[in-house]
């Protein structure tokens, strides 16, 4: 409990009364939001309690800081009641691991090490595609997400996580540690996609030079991406090291091998406002060889060494290269969120008492000890088809992933659909094909002026550009920064 004092004369009679005063009202309020507290209490054990009074018993424990009581309420009346109020105070909560289980803080406490030893970040994202994570992070709700944070003092560090289900239902994590309040490593999980980035933070907002790679298992992409972020927007000279697969594959067999594969090196430049300096070639220029959401126009940020291929986001049909910002957004970023910090409540200064009471499940009946014998209550399963969150656990109460028609994919791999790989078509090439889709873009440069090509030092090996996964045309290595 904390005291607010007023005045600094120790001999001022008045400031006396008034310190004394001001802590008697403190103590006064505290006594009745604890009796409050009691009062919800009691009627909640009693078996009928409405969707208000659990908002209103939730208000009170987050009044007195007892964050995780706040939520745990929250979530036991949203699979009660479905109420949508209920479901997006639990969105914005964010509970202290030291009020969590132990099982739950070491887990977070493991993923923080894997996190921090470069040798160890594999494991960092094995750890998140498991299904143990999700059951100790997120174990009631089929919906939304549960926020974690934990303070390492000593460290001067946070680790903060969103656990929880994307808007198609799939299970997915964020996880930011930030040490010294200014560097970050970001790591984001879900079924189709890891990515890791290491970068600056400055106000809430990513600063300063990254590495990040990125793999997409839905046909096998790899991604490994540096440049420099100007509070959250790309600027100055971005390099990607990019290989385009061609079929589904194992995400985490992916991550693990995403040094072996071949890539084509793509380079690009941004002003200090996040718009690209490069020149965009013109619409019958334009081919996909992989990836984009179909959209016809879309903005070319980076070439490979000899302008024959590129890089390229859809941006919306009125959006134009020298009006588009690119920032963190682009590369599936999530907003480093906001949150409160604070010190948990002890069970002793919530006024928590232990019951001794020994209930055990004996031969299928659940049965309870009054200390001279055992009393038989009923049946395993008679108590759960009385249970009143059944309904719930079949099946939550938004929309199933899928259900709506649309399972390619998830939300997400759905942040990098936009982006994509295209080669540069040569006059005599669109000439001869007639197949190629022009593009409306109504921003159209002349076409950056292209070098001879070189002799190919490396076979074709029969690319025919639709994966275009780049092992052909050059044989660079990759980046030792963060593998």
């Amino acid at each position: 409990m904390t005291f607010v004092l007023s005045g600094c004369g120790f001999g001022a009679e008045g400031s006396q009364k008034s310190t004394e005063t001001n802590m008697e009202t403190t103590e006064a309020a505290a006594s009745e939001a604890e009796q409050a507290i009691s009062d919800y209490e009691k009627k909640y054990t009693s078996g009928e309690f409405t969707a208000q009074e659990y908002l209103a018993l939730s208000d009170l424990y987050a009044e007195s800081g007892q964050i995780k009581k706040q939520r745990d309420m929250l979530e036991e009346s949203y699979r009660l009641f479905g109420d949508e109020e209920t479901f997006n105070r639990l969105q914005n909560i964010a509970v202290n691991l030291e009020e969590e289980d132990s099982l739950a803080k070491a887990e977070a406490e493991r993923l923080v090490q894997n996190l921090t030893i470069p040798e160890y970040q594999n494991e960092a994202v094995g750890m998140l595609i498991s299904e143990d994570w999700q059951k100790v992070m997120m174990p009631k709700l089929l919906e939304g997400r549960r926020n974690y944070y934990l303070e390492d003092i000593q460290q001067d560090a946070i680790l903060y996580l969103e656990v929880g289900f994307d808007e198609k239902g799939v299970l997915t994590t964020n996880a930011w540690y930030v040490t010294g309040g200014s560097e970050v490593i970001y790591l984001s999980q879900s079924k189709d996609m890891a990515q890791l980035m290491i970068t600056g933070l400055s106000q809430g907002s990513y600063h300063g030079a990254f590495s990040s790679w990125l793999c997409l298992a839905d046909a096998g992409d790899v991604y490994y991406e540096n440049g420099t972020f100007e509070t959250g927007v790309l600027t100055g000279d971005y390099t990607a090291q990019v290989h385009c697969g061609t079929e589904r594959v194992d995400l985490f067999a992916l991550w693990n091998t995403r040094g072996d594969v071949e890539p084509v090196t793509y380079t690009g430049n941004f002003d200090t406002g996040g718009m690209t300096a490069l020149e965009q070639p013109a619409a019958a220029q334009r081919q996909v060889t992989s990836g984009g959401n179909g959209e016809e126009n879309y903005i070319v940020y980076a070439y490979n060494d000899d302008h024959t291929k590129y890089l390229f986001i859809n941006a919306g049909e009125d959006a134009a290269a020298d009006s588009y910002v690119f920032d963190y957004r682009i590369f599936g970023l999530a907003e480093y969120p906001e949150f409160v910090m604070y010190e948990p409540v002890t069970a002793a200064e919530a006024g928590s008492t232990d019951l001794d009471m020994k209930v055990r499940i004996y031969d299928n009946n659940i049965e309870y000890f009054d200390g001279s014998r055992w009393h038989v209550l009923g049946t395993v399963e008679e108590f759960q088809a009385a249970d009143p969150f059944t309904r719930y656990a079949s099946g939550g109460w938004q929309e199933a992933a899928g259900e709506s028609g649309d399972d390619t994919g998830t939300a997400a791999t759905g942040r990098y659909a936009d982006r994509g790989t295209g080669s540069v078509v040569t006059e005599s090439k669109t000439n001869n094909n007639s197949t190629n889709k022009p593009s409306n873009n109504n921003n159209q440069v002349t076409t950056p002026s292209t070098p001879a090509e070189a002799p190919s030092t490396t076979p074709d090996n029969g690319s025919n550009n639709n994966g275009d996964s780049g092992g052909a045309d050059t044989d660079i290595g990759w980046s030792e920064d963060i593998m």
